[in-house]
């Protein structure tokens, strides 16, 4: 069983934030690097998405997760967030199939 953190892997998330109104404010989302490590076939990704604005960031949708070549296995998109206040942080738990990543490789 292969186990271990994989060095230098990039997860990439990208988001919509849906407003109705124009803010003075606004929120200002951004992603933390990841804790990651692959248990079997199994690549897991915990990601911190961060609101580092002014105003609480509603109506976050995640549109697409990618790591390599690996196919995302969990969880399902489109993934609504829950809303983050200025200066909170909501953790997105990935899976994805990791039978190719090979532990150590970037």
């Amino acid at each position: 069983m292969k186990s271990g953190i994989r060095k230098g892997s990039v997860v990439v998330v990208t988001w919509v934030l849906a407003t109705t109104m124009a803010y003075a404010q606004a929120p200002n989302l951004s992603i933390q690097t990841p804790l990651s490590g692959l248990m079997g076939s199994t690549f897991q990704a915990f990601v911190s998405l961060s609101n580092n604005g002014t105003a609480t960031a509603a109506n976050v949708t995640v549109t697409s997760i990618t790591l390599d070549a690996a196919a995302l296995t969990s969880p399902a998109l489109p993934l609504s967030v829950e809303p983050l206040s200025p200066g909170n942080h909501n953790v997105l738990d990935l899976r994805f199939d990791g039978t190719n990543l090979i532990v150590g490789n970037a």
